[in-house]
């Protein structure tokens, strides 16, 4: 669901708006951080391969998740590419500096 939604954000107003961008970013970070923490790699892999290739990568983004660190832009772009890492980035800047990126 999460998938369809950033497909239609982005394809709204002739690409993507600023305001789309962020809610998608928004949105996939708290799907991600979500699923992150309250699963175990046998589960997250099998659903979400492209973001966590291996055990140890799902670790190594869970533990930074956990410190406070965020997931980042590489993780969002690994599980939707339909959003450029540039936008990904500006929206991540965007929403920290307005304190909206709150999961």
């Amino acid at each position: 669901m999460l998938h369809i939604m950033v497909k239609e954000n982005s394809t709204q107003a002739g690409g993507q708006s600023v305001a789309a961008t962020l809610d998608s970013v928004k949105a996939i970070l708290r799907r991600l951080s979500y699923l992150m923490l309250t699963s175990e790699y046998d589960t997250f892999g099998k659903f979400l391969p492209k973001v966590c290739e291996s055990e140890q990568s799902f670790i190594s983004c869970k533990k930074r998740l956990i410190a406070g660190s965020g997931l980042g832009k590489g993780v969002i772009h690994s599980y939707d590419t339909s959003l450029s890492v540039g936008a990904i980035e500006t929206a991540i800047g965007t929403l920290k500096a307005n304190s909206s990126l709150v999961l």
